[in-house]
């Protein structure tokens, strides 16, 4: 099996991972956090989008800087930066462009489309949990309830601790051997000091106004929930024997199946639910396939077993009998 290219977010866009990927050879594909505009590089552009906007590829200095050169000719690949309008469609109105990195051997029809390229990086993962919101399942809103500082805000604060740990450490390491140098020293630490503190009480002061997702909230118990019931779903639908059922999507099962009108009797030793035939005659055998499916999996409601029934089409009901 041959990987064409891993796709991540820009969570993962400094140049130690990047490094890190080169040296494993493995075909990254992210976007770095920066924007900048496409307007300021003049060098010919390697393709143009289909509102004929420029593409521009160079090699990945920032990357190579850090890593031998035996390394980067043993990988046969060179990191590169793609510099691609951040709104292609709207042609030249705006100028506005996304650094891309990559060491992957992209095509030019994919540099040509590469935001939608970037986009399929959660196939497996965001697709399904959208097709389950589409056909009913609800949205997650634990994003937002979880107020705290913006990512920015943290960086600021980890560089600050690096220049109070080295301001320590500069402390420790002083060794004046007169007056002079001793007031020197002193006065510079004084006014590394004040900066660092400035800075603590400007970081102090930004408001915890961002929606986080927490390691702890719910989003996350959320998101893998309904993807165990998704691929629960796609397991059932490959033990049928009809092609067309293992092909469906969980659309295509609402339409059939979970969607449907249906009449709950309860019953002293089970339950059963009256499902609403699909109007559609030829694909009463495939509703029947799903009826069949969801039964076997011997499922239950409050302790008592739960069966699926189809009832009859509305041209074969007998009418209700009412006895006096």
């Amino acid at each position: 099996m041959s990987l064409q290219h891993h796709i991540w977010d820009r969570g993962g866009s400094g140049c130690p991972t990047m490094r890190w990927a080169l040296a494993r050879r493995i075909p990254y594909l992210t976007v770095t956090k920066g924007s900048t505009r496409w307007t300021l590089y003049r060098r010919a552009p390697i393709v143009y989008t289909r509102r004929r906007l420029p593409v521009f590829v160079r090699r990945d200095a920032d990357v190579l800087h850090g890593m031998s050169r035996r390394t980067v000719e043993e990988r046969s690949v060179t990191p590169q930066e793609v510099i691609f309008p951040a709104h292609p469609d709207k042609g030249r109105t705006s100028t506005k462009a996304l650094r891309y990195r990559t060491c992957a051997l992209l095509s030019k029809d994919e540099l040509r489309d590469l935001d939608h390229v970037y986009k399929t990086r959660w196939p497996c993962n965001e697709n399904p949990i959208k097709a389950l919101v589409a056909v009913g399942f609800d949205r997650n809103l634990d994003r937002g309830m979880t107020p705290t500082t913006s990512r920015g805000t943290d960086g600021r604060k980890a560089r600050l601790e690096q220049r109070e740990q080295a301001l320590r450490d500069e402390v420790a390491t002083c060794h004046a051997t007169t007056w002079a140098q001793l007031t020197k020293d002193l006065a510079r630490v004084g006014r590394k000091k004040r900066a660092c503190d400035n800075e603590r009480a400007a970081i102090d002061a930004v408001p915890q106004d961002k929606g986080a997702r927490m390691p702890t909230g719910a989003e996350g118990l959320a998101k893998n929930l309904m993807l165990l019931m998704y691929n629960a779903l796609a397991l059932l639908l490959m033990r049928s024997s009809l092609e067309e059922v293992r092909a469906m999507t969980v659309h295509r099962v609402y339409e059939l199946l979970l969607g449907h009108t249906l009449l709950a009797s309860m019953e002293a030793r089970r339950t059963v639910l009256w499902i609403d035939p699909t109007p559609i005659t030829s694909e009463l055998p495939l509703q029947a396939e799903l009826v069949r499916l969801f039964n076997e999996q011997s499922l239950s409601l409050r302790g008592l077993p739960l069966q699926l029934r189809l009832r009859d089409p509305p041209g074969q009901r007998r009418p209700l009998r009412v006895s006096s």
